[in-house]
């Protein structure tokens, strides 16, 4: 019965003046009768027959000389037997005990000579013409086929139900166990300042986002192969159907973060920070999606995505700046002044840090303070750290130098130099006069007595920096003291500064403030006071803004044009299947070399 709806339902197309051919074995008698022409190709592609499909039984009854010729149906059921021409067609010839044998009465070829001798001249020739029919199939524009695709995506993924609760349910259950769990406090009131948790959290929330983008996307491509297989005879735009998944994605996800923070941040009174960690958190998850619709693209099994999967996400949680310190990765990817360039490459670690210093800088009540503190903290160290550290060397200079210790003072020597440089370079310093003096055979006690008188004022300068800053601070704190009250300040203060994140920004819980590398003091102090001194955009994690030349970004802006950096370059990885024609090639240089 389904063989018979099918081929009414092609019966009907052919009535409203479409060409339909079927090829179709053993059909029924009525089905049989639907027809309106039969071919019948024989082996080695003779055509054999081309008319009515009751004729033919008749016509290949007459060539082989049946007594029944002139009979096409049954007498008694009306039934026409279609197999009776295969019959006929493919009988054999008889041995001489009887029996048959693998070759045929009539050959192929016989049978094509009697088409061209009775059927061939009562055909009706058509007039043959290059151009095609006109059509009025036309393929839309770009725009169309985005639109069209993003429908077609948008009602697939609206009428599966379970796609919609999963998606949606997802996100608040996982800020629930992330930020109940999380909730740390030191008696039964809970305090924002005193959570530990807080920097476990902000992590975790950029791992939350990389999760749920990647979910979302990795299927995306592969589960629709079948469809664009058959859709590929229309040549339609790859680029319209990459980007309807991409918008689509796109905007499940910044609905996934935005329920993620919303139930989160609730539950860990996070104020004033749900737009600038949605910008953040929905980025990382924008990246994700692009990076599973690549995996989707160019893997070839479903068992194969999840098995990258890991291989993709654990370098970012292991680099990402939480779990290991950049400064104690292995030796030969950190020079400890920089964040290493493998931990550039993570999208983490720009989430990450943009949350924390974000979380820190500009919560409601440092953001009065923070300028004041970043001062009070680089003319701290000068005066404190660096400058001291400087003197002690510059002492044991001419000392080593008289004891024959050449290689040690020519070590010291260059990272005075180094320092001095430095030094003359910030804050409007001057560097010494003669600073070609600092080497082994100018270096006399003038030049020693020199320096520290240079490195002597620098540290009065600022000292009195630090006072000056510490005076405003304090007037800035008196004036919030007269409009809000210090109730009002210290509720403040426990509602949006927190201390653990705090200690970590600021490096409180390390014993080195300062540490030499490469004739260079590299400050560990208070990373989210120290602005970076790389002009191409480099700097330390944590660090409080970004330099590209003459300006100064904030972290927040950079960090985010980094992950869409980065995201673009996955865009144009996946439109270009850079990553299908990569596996495909190194699979032949395999075979290649294997055989």
């Amino acid at each position: 019965m389904d063989s018979e709806m099918v081929m009414k339902l092609l019966k009907e197309q052919a009535r409203k003046g479409k060409l339909v051919i079927v090829i179709i074995h053993q059909p029924s008698s009525d089905i049989f009768k639907l027809f309106d022409k039969l071919w019948i190709l024989d082996k080695g592609g003779y055509p054999i027959y081309n008319g009515n499909p009751i004729d033919a039984v008749v016509y290949f009854k007459t060539m082989n000389t049946q007594v029944n010729a002139a009979e096409s149906e049954c007498r008694t059921c009306g039934n026409v037997i279609a197999e009776q021409i295969l019959q006929i067609i493919e009988a054999k010839e008889i041995d001489e005990q009887g029996m048959p044998t693998n070759e045929r009465k009539v050959k192929p070829e016989q049978w094509f000579s009697r088409y061209k001798e009775h059927i061939l001249p009562k055909l009706k020739r058509v007039k043959w013409q290059t151009a095609l029919p006109p059509s009025n199939f036309n393929i839309p524009n770009l725009l169309e086929q985005f639109i069209i695709f993003s429908r077609r995506n948008l009602f697939s993924k609206t009428t599966n139900t379970q796609y919609i609760l999963l998606n949606l349910l997802e996100p608040p259950v996982l800020a629930l166990i992330l930020a109940y769990f999380s909730k740390y406090s030191l008696s039964d009131d809970y305090v924002f300042a005193d959570n530990k948790n807080l920097t476990v959290y902000l992590f975790m929330s950029v791992v939350v986002s990389l999760f749920l983008g990647m979910s979302i996307s990795a299927e995306e491509i592969f589960k629709d192969r079948k469809i664009m297989v058959r859709e590929s005879f229309l040549n339609l735009s790859r680029l319209s159907y990459l980007n309807s998944k991409i918008a689509f994605l796109f905007v499940l996800s910044a609905v996934q973060t935005f329920i993620f923070l919303l139930v989160g941040n609730w539950i860990l009174e996070i104020e004033g920070m749900t737009f600038s960690f949605w910008l953040i958190l929905f980025s990382t998850a924008c990246f994700a999606n692009m990076m599973g619709l690549n995996i989707s693209a160019g893997l070839n099994s479903i068992v194969t995505i999840y098995i990258l999967i890991p291989l993709i996400l654990v370098p970012q949680l292991l680099l990402g700046g939480a779990m290991i310190k950049f400064d104690e990765l292995h030796h030969s990817l950190t020079r400890k002044i920089y964040v290493p360039i493998i931990g550039d490459a993570m999208v983490s670690r720009w989430a990450y840090e943009a949350l924390a210093v974000e979380q820190f800088k500009n919560n409601l009540y440092e953001i009065n303070y923070f300028e004041y503190d970043r001062q009070i903290s680089h003319a701290a160290y000068q005066s404190s750290f660096l400058i001291p550290r400087l003197e002690r060397r510059i002492d044991k200079v001419l000392e080593n130098i008289e004891q024959g210790d050449t290689s040690i003072a020519r070590k010291d020597i260059r990272t005075i130099k180094n320092e001095f440089e430095i030094l003359g370079t910030i804050d409007g310093n001057q560097s010494l006069n003669r600073l070609s003096d600092f080497t082994i055979g100018y270096f006399t006690e003038s030049t020693k007595e020199n320096g520290l008188y240079y490195l002597s004022s620098l540290k009065r300068k600022y000292q009195t920096l630090q006072n000056d800053a510490n005076e405003a601070r304090e007037r800035m704190y008196a004036q919030l003291i007269d409009s809000l009250g210090t109730d009002r300040i210290q509720q403040i203060k426990d509602k949006n500064y927190n201390k653990g994140l705090a200690n970590l920004v600021q490096n409180r819980d390390e014993l080195i403030k300062v540490l030499e590398t490469n004739n260079r003091y590299i400050q560990k102090k208070d990373p989210i006071f120290m602005y970076p001194d790389s002009k191409i955009g480099r700097a330390h994690f944590y660090a409080p803004v970004k330099i590209i030349g003459s300006w100064k970004i904030d972290t927040l802006w950079f960090n985010l044009a980094m992950i869409w950096a980065i995201t673009a370059l996955f865009y144009l990885a996946l439109i270009t299947d850079a990553l299908r024609r990569s596996l495909h090639y190194l699979s032949r240089v395999f075979r290649r070399n294997k055989h």
